[in-house]
Order: C-alpha cells, then structure tokens, then sequence
C-alpha cells in the first residue's frame, strides 16, 4: 500500500481541523440563539405576571373570591395574554381556567406546586412554554400558570440549522 504525501496529509488534516471548527462554531451559534429565543420568551411570560400582579392588586381590597372569579374571567377571557392562563387560590379553588387549558386537563393538574419554575409542553400540537408563579393580593395567595406558544421560536431554529447544514459544506 502506496503512502499518501505529505501535502496530502496535511490537507486531509486541515480540511478535517476546518470542517470541526464549522461543527463547533454552528452548534455553538445555534445554542445561543436558542438561549437568546426562550429568553424572549421567558421575558414575555414575566411580564404577563407583572401584569396580572398589578390587575389583581386594582381590585377591590374587600373583593371575595367570586368578585376575583368574575373580573379575571371578564378581562383574560377576552385578552391574548389569557389564551394559556390558569389561576387558582392556594386552597385549590379555581379563579379562572382558559379554554384552551380547560381542554387539556393534564396542562394545570401538577405543577401549580412549583412557583417561579419554566416548562416546555405540548398541548392540542402546540409548543408552549409555561411559568408558574404565585401571587400575593389582598390576602389571597393566586398560583398562576401562564404559557405562551414556541412554535416560531422552534421554526426558526429549525430554518438556522438548516442554513447551517446547506451553508457549512460550501464554506
């Protein structure tokens, strides 16, 4: 058996250095744009409790527990922020449950538990990620679950990936 050159060799060497540089450079990109993507989202589910915190703390401080029921119902039910969003005293009694979440009873059976914990489910098909939280207001304790969709967030990594794996061979 012929042995190769040492021109050849040290190709075979730097085209195999250069193409596990590609590898760790692509994966090293795609990690942190996909840190960069669920942040947003974890920012944005944030945000809704801030929100929810400050609609609760408006109400009425001799509110009851079926005036929190009516005014939660009658402002999230018609709200986009109130599509994946379950809330219920710390005694377990229901505020208010979206239908999108009334649907798929397993989404808000556990975990309520675990306030200021992130999630990734699917629910009817749809990726979504949730906070838990609890929330203080006029001497009631509220866990909170609030999910917002992931589908693009995982469609765009889906199209980064594959422009890396078109891309990457030409380079």
């Amino acid at each position: 058996m012929k042995k190769l050159s040492i021109g050849l060799r040290l190709t075979l060497w730097y085209v195999a250095i250069f193409a596990l540089g590609q590898v760790a450079f692509g994966a090293g990109m795609w990690l942190v744009l996909r840190h960069h993507l669920v942040s947003i989202v974890d920012d944005d589910l944030r945000d809704q409790m801030a929100d929810l915190q400050v609609f609760l703390d408006s109400q009425k401080k001799d509110a009851g527990l079926a005036k929190f029921q009516e005014e939660v119902t009658e402002t999230y039910s018609q709200e986009h922020a109130g599509e994946y969003l379950a809330v219920k005293t710390s005694a377990g009694e229901v505020v208010y449950i979206s239908d999108a979440l009334k649907a798929d009873p397993g989404a808000t059976s556990t975990g309520l538990e675990r306030p200021g914990s992130f999630e990734d489910t699917t629910v009817h098909g749809k990726r979504l990620r949730f906070l838990r939280s609890s929330i203080s207001s006029h001497g009631f304790i509220f866990l909170v679950l609030s999910g917002l969709p992931t589908n693009e967030v995982w469609n765009t990594l889906e199209a980064f990936r594959n422009y890396l794996l078109l891309l990457a061979p030409l380079v």
